[in-house]
């Protein structure tokens, strides 16, 4: 299939995953780019992303503010703008690896 860009494929009769493509995907919103793997979590209704982004942001600032289940970064990032320190904590390491990755795109931007 030409439109597919990364399959991860659980296959039970060998107990392990087959991975076709980069095992992740990008997603843009509110002014960033996420890398969003396999393994990890994203918002997964993409008509409400941006909305939910502004409803959670607007009006947030600090000093610091802690981002749990933070996933790849969805909130974390957009807080950096508002926030001196914002610490985000979650146990996926997939998604702890994205949003490392996400981070360091955003502050090269």
């Amino acid at each position: 299939m030409p439109e597919l860009d990364s399959l991860l494929l659980a296959d039970e009769s060998k107990d392990k995953f087959e991975l076709t493509g980069p095992g992740f995907l990008f997603h843009e919103a509110g002014g960033f780019r996420y890398r969003v793997s396999h393994l990890s979590f994203f918002q997964v209704n993409r008509f409400l992303v941006e909305d939910l982004l502004q409803t959670v942001v607007a009006g947030a600032k600090g000093e610091a503010t802690l981002d749990l289940y933070a996933g790849v970064g969805f909130f974390t990032l957009p807080l950096t703008k508002a926030f001196k320190r914002v610490v985000s904590v979650d146990a996926n390491l997939a998604a702890t690896r994205d949003l490392h990755v996400n981070a360091e795109s955003a502050a090269s931007m």
